[in-house]
């Protein structure tokens, strides 16, 4: 069945004043997509984040992606970082980018709150669709197959150990979340034979061999119109109205 951009839809909500039909729809669908979870530990996530974007198709909820802001000193200056928690889209509707468009519209208005003040989006990536989100959206990010960022590595690195602690491996910049036991469910396919001729794909496997069992990979990238691919950028430049 073919659906139309149109016919897709964000809406965002601050976690303290989400419907709880909404956190149960939310819920339902993270459980269908994760196994050896519970509904506690992905309430206790969101409870956790400070927004969230919900994702919508004919007025059915398909999707949705959490996040939270703070400021972190780094290098003698004061920068601020999104951090990406959850982010599942229906398999039904995998490959539409509204909700990654409509995501990064919210960003530019964040972004224009203190433009003098770098804004970084870290997100640790379970499964290669989302690392892709990267290269898709931006131009320069951390890690990258073949473009070294010692500025990014450096800051990622910081950022995981202050979140994670012993959970986080410097040496293969992975998450394994000791009391976590989160994994894709066995039913998600692997990635296709045409997803494993992109580049981006590949290094994902290579780097993160665990993300079947919950190994995430620790990313960073500017979030700045210079560093956005020419749609993207319209988007985040415009906000998300």
């Amino acid at each position: 069945m073919k659906f139309t951009m149109q016919e897709y839809y964000s809406r965002f909500y601050k976690v303290s004043e989400l419907a709880q039909a909404e956190r149960l729809k939310m819920q339902d669908l993270y459980l269908s997509c994760y196994d050896a979870t519970t509904p506690e530990i992905f309430q206790g996530d969101l409870n956790a984040k400070d927004e969230v974007q919900v994702a919508y198709h004919r007025d059915e909820l398909i999707g949705f992606s959490t996040y939270f802001f703070y400021q972190f000193s780094w290098s003698g200056q004061m920068v601020r970082v999104v951090f990406s928690g959850d982010t599942i889209v229906h398999p039904d509707h995998w490959g539409k980018q509204s909700q990654m468009l409509e995501w990064l519209g919210r960003m530019g208005e964040f972004e224009r709150e203190a433009p003098q003040v770098p804004l970084y989006w870290f997100l640790i990536a379970k499964g290669h669709r989302t690392f892709r989100l990267l290269s898709i959206f931006t131009k320069s990010f951390h890690p990258h197959w073949s473009e070294e960022r010692p500025e990014l590595r450096e800051l990622a690195n910081v950022l995981a150990r202050d979140c994670f602690g012993a959970d986080f491996d410097l040496v293969r910049g992975i998450v394994s979340l000791a009391n976590s036991s989160v994994q894709l469910t066995s039913n998600l396919p692997e990635p296709t034979e045409a997803e494993m001729q992109k580049d981006a794909v590949r290094f994902f496997m290579s780097q993160n061999p665990g993300y079947r069992r919950g190994d995430e990979l620790v990313c960073l990238c500017r979030l700045c119109p210079e560093n956005l691919r020419s749609l993207p950028r319209r988007h985040f430049l415009a906000g998300h109205d």
